[in-house]
Order: structure tokens, then sequence, then C-alpha cells
């Protein structure tokens, strides 16, 4: 669960995801895209979201391990 400090952010989030909007954009920021893919898959699984396309068989580790490059 996200921290007490980040609810805004969070909320902020949540409406990205119910209305439709791309939510890779608000990872954007960060300028590294590891971190960017691993941020958005988590927050995909937080908020109950399936990945877009793409392939969605496998483990959660397994698909960290990969963002990774293992």
């Amino acid at each position: 669960m996200y921290a007490e400090w980040f609810t805004a952010e969070a909320a902020e989030l949540k409406e990205i995801f119910t209305s439709g909007d791309r939510p890779e954009r608000f990872f954007l920021i960060n300028d590294a895209p590891r971190t960017e893919r691993v941020a958005l898959a988590l927050a995909r699984l937080h908020f109950g979201v399936k990945e877009s396309g793409g392939n969605t068989s496998g483990s959660i580790i397994g698909k960290l391990s990969s963002l990774f490059g293992r």
C-alpha cells in the first residue's frame, strides 16, 4: 500500500486509470525508463488494471524480472 505522503498522487493516478488516459505519461518525469516501467507495472497491480496488449501470461515475478533485464 502507498504511504500517506502520496494520497494526492494516488488519487490522481487512479483517476488516470479510470478515465482511460495514458498512465505511462504520469511516470515520464522520472527520466529513467526501467524505473518508469516498474512503477507503471506496480501501479497497474495496485489498481487492478490489466496490461494493455502484449503477452499477459506468466507470473508477476517473471514480469518484474524482465523489466530489470534478467
